[in-house]
């Protein structure tokens, strides 16, 4: 939203480009997005989880910007899912 950038542009709040460091994240990260967010393109989202080495990349149907609110059974399923990977191998 345009109001919103202009706003905080104005409260000096300038971002940051980390993308350099990106590649040298070796924690497990998972990319999670919906098809339909209209803030953040497919393709930037998609570019985060190539560019991190150990990232997993989902993207759930029907779900914005805000799937944990949007579509709150199928982010808690991908997001357990992901994170069962980790409790298996603990053990």
């Amino acid at each position: 939203d345009g109001a919103v950038w202009a706003y905080l542009q104005e409260w000096g709040a300038h971002p940051a480009d980390v993308t350099g460091h990106l590649s040298s994240i070796q924690q497990p990260a998972l990319v999670l997005t919906g098809d339909s967010d209209a803030i953040v393109p497919l393709a930037d989202s998609e570019r985060l989880a190539n560019t991190l080495p150990n990232a997993e990349y989902v993207v759930l149907p029907a779900c914005g910007h805000v799937p944990q609110e949007e579509c709150p059974a199928r982010f808690m399923d991908a997001v357990e899912e992901w994170l069962q990977q980790f409790v298996q191998n603990a053990y």
